[in-house]
């Protein structure tokens, strides 16, 4: 006599889903300056209009390469819950800034960025962009 073993096997999967955590609003250049042949530049942004309320922002300043896609091009980046961040590079150097909002483990926004070609001019000038630049 034989014996027939049947055996089932069932796979429960779950989806989890992360909360939604959305772009930074208003990104805008609000003050540009030169002296001494070195640019300071100031960029600002607001936190999304909704979804999850950010732990902070990620933002970088590079001159080439994906944003946050490793340390060639990079001027400058942070990682904070201020709203604005101060980037001072040689005058006439051309970069792009990139900001994102960060949700906690992992959960980033898409990203905004604004590109900045710098003229070079002779010290000092001073650009203050109050209202800002988009």
């Amino acid at each position: 006599m034989k014996k027939l073993l049947l055996l089932t096997i069932t796979f429960v999967c779950y989806q989890t889903s992360m909360a939604q955590c959305n772009k930074v609003t208003n990104l805008k250049l609000t003050y540009l300056t030169n002296i001494n042949s070195f640019a300071k530049a100031v960029f600002s942004w607001q936190p999304p209009l909704s979804g999850n309320t950010p732990v902070g922002y990620q933002w970088q300043a590079r001159t080439s390469g994906l944003p946050f896609s490793g340390p060639v091009g990079v001027i400058k980046s942070g990682n904070d819950t201020a709203l604005s961040a101060n980037i001072v590079v040689g005058n006439g150097l051309s970069y792009t800034f990139y900001v994102r909002s960060s949700c906690g483990s992992g959960n980033n926004s898409a990203l905004d960025s604004l590109k900045v070609t710098q003229c070079t001019f002779d010290p000092p000038y001073l650009i203050d962009f109050s209202n800002g630049l988009h």
